[in-house]
C-alpha cells in the first residue's frame, strides 16, 4: 500500500468511528505510524508535512475530541507521563 493510501484509509477509518460513537468516548489503540499520519492529516491536511509532525512515544496517548459538525480539536499529544523517563522512546517536551 502507498503512503498516501495508507494516509487517507486511516484518516477515513478515525472519522468513521469518530461519527458511528457521537457522543460518546471511545478508545483507539494504534501503531505510532497510524498516531504520526492522523495528526498529520488534522494539522496540516497534507502528506508531505509528515517529517514535521511529532514521533510518538510507545505508550503515550494522544487524545483527539472530534465534533458532529466535521471538527476536531487535539486536547493531548504525545502524553506520556504515566511512564518514567527511563522507559519513555522519544524525548518528550514538557
Amino acid at each position: 500500500e502507498r503512503a498516501k493510501d495508507s494516509y487517507e484509509r486511516i484518516y477515513n477509518a478515525i472519522l468513521k468511528i469518530a461519527k458511528d460513537n457521537d457522543g460518546k468516548n471511545v478508545a483507539v489503540v494504534s501503531h505510532g505510524f497510524v498516531i504520526r499520519c492522523l495528526l498529520t492529516k488534522l494539522i496540516y491536511d497534507d502528506i508531505t508535512k509528515m517529517s514535521d509532525t511529532i514521533i510518538s512515544c510507545n505508550t503515550s496517548i494522544t487524545q483527539i475530541e472530534f465534533y458532529g459538525d466535521g471538527t476536531h480539536k487535539i486536547v493531548k499529544c504525545n502524553d506520556a507521563d504515566h511512564l518514567p523517563d527511563d522507559l519513555k522512546t522519544f524525548f518528550v517536551a514538557k
